[in-house]
C-alpha cells in the first residue's frame, strides 16, 4: 500500500500547490519581461517546490520502514513523479 499512498500524496500535494499558488504572472514593476520568462520563472520556481515535496514524501516513507531495493533511486523516482504531476 506504501506505493499507492506515496503516489496519491505526490498528486495531491500537486493539485494544491496549484490552488493554493497564483499561476498567472503579472509583470507590474518589471521592465522587459516577456511572457515566456514570466512563465518559465512561474515554472521552476514550482518545480523547486514540487521537487522538495516529492524528496519530503520519499524520505519520510523511508524513515517509516518502507523497503526499497535503492533508497536514492527511491528519492529520485519520488522527485521525477513529483514534477510530473506538477
Amino acid at each position: 500500500m506504501a506505493a499507492l499512498f506515496t503516489n496519491l500524496s505526490l498528486w495531491i500535494g500537486a493539485f494544491v500547490l496549484m490552488v493554493i499558488l497564483k499561476l498567472e504572472v503579472d509583470g507590474e514593476g518589471v521592465p522587459g519581461l516577456t511572457v515566456r520568462q514570466g512563465y518559465l520563472g512561474r515554472w521552476l520556481f514550482l518545480a523547486v517546490i514540487s521537487a522538495l515535496q516529492g524528496l519530503l514524501v520519499t524520505a519520510g516513507n523511508l524513515i517509516i520502514g518502507v523497503q526499497t531495493v535503492n533508497a536514492v533511486a527511491f528519492m529520485f523516482t519520488g522527485m521525477l513523479i513529483a514534477l510530473a504531476y506538477l
